[in-house]
C-alpha cells in the first residue's frame, strides 16, 4: 500500500472549525444513566453539582464517647472528671454517650474522646483524665463535599474515583427518589434503639425492604385506577424526616 503523504499542515483553529462543521456538539444525544460500572468513561453533558453534603450529619471520627467539650474542661492526668451515661435526648451536665466511628452525634454533644482514653468506673459512669476542645474527633457536615459544590464540569470523562464522588454526594440524584430509603432507614433504626453495626445492618435491611413494599402498596392503591410514582411516595416519607433531622442537628 502506497504511503499517504501530507503536503500541507492545517492550523489547529482551522482544523477545529472543519471538525465542528461536520460534528455539531449541540446535536449530540444526551441520556440520563445510573451511576454504576457502566458509567465509567462516559462524558458528562452538563456540570454536576452535589445534591447533599458528605457527610450530611456531624459524625464521630473515633470509637469512644461523645461529650460536651465544656464538661471536660479542668480534667488532667492528675485530676480526673466523672461523666454519667446519658439516658435522655437532653441530658444534664457531665453526660456522655457511647459512639462508634461514623455514628451521628447527638444534638447536645460537640466532641469525642477515644475509648482508649476512657476509664470505666461502672455501667453508668466513666472517668476521663484529659480535657478536649469543641469538635475534637468529629467529622463536620460537608467535610468531604458541601451540597451545591461543583463536582464535575461539562465534557468530563468519568473515572473510577469520579463515580465514588458522585455516589457519595448525590445518592438521591443517582438512584432516584427511592434512594431516600437508603438514607432514611439507618437513621430510623438508630432512633429505634439499635447501636451495634451488626444490628443496624440487619435491621436496616429488613426495615428498608418493608418500607419499599409499603410505599409500593400505597402507590398502587392510593388513587385507583391511577398508580402513583414510587419515588413520589418515598419522597413524601423521606423529605419531612430529613427536614426534622436537619432541624434537630442545627
Amino acid at each position: 500500500m502506497a504511503r499517504k503523504r501530507y503536503l500541507t499542515k492545517t492550523p489547529l483553529i482551522e482544523a477545529r472549525e472543519m471538525f465542528l462543521e461536520v460534528v455539531n456538539p449541540n446535536n449530540l444525544a444526551v441520556e440520563e444513566i445510573v451511576i454504576d460500572e457502566a458509567a465509567l468513561d462516559r462524558i458528562t453533558a452538563e456540570p454536576i453539582f452535589a445534591q447533599i453534603s458528605s457527610p450530611h450529619y456531624h459524625a464521630s471520627a473515633m470509637d469512644g464517647i461523645c461529650v460536651r467539650a465544656e464538661d471536660t474542661f479542668g480534667a488532667t492526668e492528675f485530676v480526673g472528671k466523672t461523666l454519667r451515661l446519658a439516658i435522655s435526648d437532653s441530658p444534664g451536665p457531665a453526660s456522655f454517650k457511647y459512639v462508634d466511628t461514623g455514628n451521628a452525634m447527638p444534638p447536645w454533644a460537640n466532641a469525642v474522646i477515644m475509648i482508649e482514653k476512657v476509664h470505666q468506673v461502672d455501667n453508668q459512669n466513666v472517668e476521663i483524665f484529659e480535657s478536649v476542645a469543641p469538635w475534637n474527633h468529629v467529622r463536620l457536615v460537608g467535610e468531604d463535599v458541601v451540597a451545591t459544590e461543583l463536582l464535575l464540569p461539562r465534557a468530563h470523562r468519568l473515572r473510577p474515583y469520579d463515580l465514588g464522588a458522585l455516589l457519595a454526594a448525590g445518592t438521591v440524584s443517582a438512584a432516584g427518589l427511592v434512594g431516600f430509603v437508603g438514607l432514611l432507614v439507618p437513621h430510623l433504626v438508630r432512633l429505634a434503639g439499635a447501636r451495634t453495626h451488626r444490628v443496624i445492618i440487619g435491621a436496616a435491611a429488613l426495615a428498608g425492604a418493608s418500607l419499599v413494599v409499603g410505599a409500593d402498596l400505597i402507590a398502587r392503591v392510593a388513587l385507583p385506577p391511577a398508580e402513583l410514582p414510587l419515588g413520589a411516595v418515598t419522597a413524601l416519607i423521606g423529605v419531612p424526616f430529613f427536614l426534622a433531622l436537619l432541624r434537630r442537628l442545627a
